[in-house]
């Protein structure tokens, strides 16, 4: 992109000043200023529309939410006004529309990021902090646990989830994934049973007792002792491991296993 004339942008830049201290002049001095600095700046037409930090959304459909139009006065674009209109979408958390001379818009897109799905009349994405997505599965890039609640009721795109026992089942998800990476990746879903929660883990597919919530500390003593159990052969053996006793986590199997617990 070749950068505009620096001559005719410091005097488009008088004409801008001009136009501002209107007050100050005669009225056909100023009219003049005024329409000069109007002429001068529609030259700068909008040529190019770049989208930049998306991953889920297709860049047309961003394109076309802000309202934006190639041949528009690059000076008459209303930058507050097509955010605005960009951030209506409930993937999209943050945009900001960038002017570039001569003739370019780019909008840096800040997109949600999706923390689990929610199984209700249809699949749902939900955040860490409970704001409801809609998926297109033929544009999903994520692998992600499923939470399974009871009777939850029709979700709205954008809303803030607010069911008790569903969001109880999202903070330990979301307590995994920041305490123990690797088990919070082989978690398939998560689901209550009676007045308990428990995780599923696609690999071997071992249970995961939680009881009403398990902390930081058990999280990482479950990714210790899952590793632990990789490294000696054993791990195929354990039906569930019980992270409800702080500092200990009980295996529980059919076979007899050496050293099923871990202590901290």
């Amino acid at each position: 992109m070749r950068p505009p004339n620096r001559k005719k942008w410091i005097f488009l830049c008088l004409l801008a000043l001009a136009a501002m201290s209107l007050p100050l002049w005669s009225s056909a001095p100023a009219h003049w200023a005024a329409n000069q600095t109007r002429s001068a700046l529609s030259g700068y037409r909008v040529r190019s529309i770049s989208v930049l930090g998306t991953q889920q959304l297709d860049k047309q459909d961003i394109v076309a939410l802000s309202g934006i139009r190639e041949g528009t006065p690059l000076f008459q674009v209303n930058s507050k006004a097509a955010g605005e209109r960009i951030v209506g979408h409930p993937w999209i958390r943050n945009a900001t529309v960038v002017r570039r001379l001569p003739d370019a818009i780019e909008l840096h897109i800040e997109e949600e990021i999706p923390a689990a799905l929610i199984p209700a009349e249809k699949m749902w994405a939900i955040t860490a902090d409970r704001i409801v997505l809609p998926l297109e599965k033929s544009k999903w890039k994520w692998d992600l646990p499923i939470l399974r609640a009871e009777n939850l009721r029709s979700l709205s795109p954008g809303a803030r989830l607010n069911d008790t026992r569903t969001c109880a089942l999202l903070a330990q998800s979301v307590a995994c994934q920041r305490s123990a990476p690797r088990v919070w990746q082989e978690i398939s879903e998560l689901f209550w049973s009676e007045d308990e929660m428990w995780a599923l883990l696609q690999k071997n597919h071992i249970r995961l007792r939680l009881g009403n919530g398990t902390e930081e500390i058990g999280w990482k003593s479950a990714e210790r002792l899952l590793t632990k159990l990789e490294l000696q052969g054993h791990a195929s053996n354990v039906a569930s491991l019980d992270l409800r006793f702080a500092g200990r986590i009980v295996a529980e199997s059919a076979k007899a296993m050496p050293d099923s617990g871990e202590h901290g």
